[in-house]
């Protein structure tokens, strides 16, 4: 089982060594006959939850057995440091105040700038919509679904299903 998760099924898809390796270390952890005893527990740390397979028999048990689980892990049972939680916490609420902040609009009166949506108005007018190709002409569009035909069918243009929805695709674009 092991081999199959960690080599096969996941592990493939890590490419850098150090992470191959941590992801066998967890594996051996946490993928193991061990865990099926009664008294295997994945935290071996003394915390407040212990990390257990129950063994119910209705589905009810289960539910309550999982809604009796914390809502945010320690992260003593992954192993890491106590203040991994305070570190992760603390990058959290950078990343917010810098977005906040980003987002907050700019006084175009006060610095003699634009506004941001000047900017992007600008950028569209300027770039943008020279990208864009030519509107098509429904007339030329219409003369060519009326030369289509079906490969196995006597059909042709709009009388083939596949030719009716390219067309009103084209009709909403």
């Amino acid at each position: 089982m092991q081999q199959m998760c960690c080599s096969i099924q996941y592990g493939g898809k890590i490419t850098q060594e150090e992470d191959r390796s941590l992801f066998f270390t967890y594996g051996y952890l946490f993928i193991r006959e061990e865990i099926f005893g009664g008294n295997f527990v994945f935290n071996q740390q003394p915390l407040d939850y212990n990390y257990t397979i129950p063994d119910f028999t209705d589905h009810a048990s289960y539910l309550a057995f999982i809604n009796s689980m914390p809502t945010q892990d320690n992260p003593l049972v992954f192993g890491l440091n106590p203040n991994a939680d305070l570190t992760a916490s603390l990058n959290e609420s950078r990343a917010m105040i810098a977005t906040l902040i980003d987002t907050q609009p700019t006084d175009a009166a006060a610095g003699g700038g634009k506004s941001p949506e000047q900017t992007v108005k600008e950028i569209i007018e300027n770039e943008f919509l020279k990208l864009l190709p030519e509107d098509f002409k429904m007339l030329d569009v219409e003369d060519r679904l009326k030369l289509m035909k079906h490969r196995r069918l006597p059909e042709t243009g709009k009388s083939i299903p596949l030719v009716m929805f390219l067309f009103q695709e084209i009709q909403r674009f």
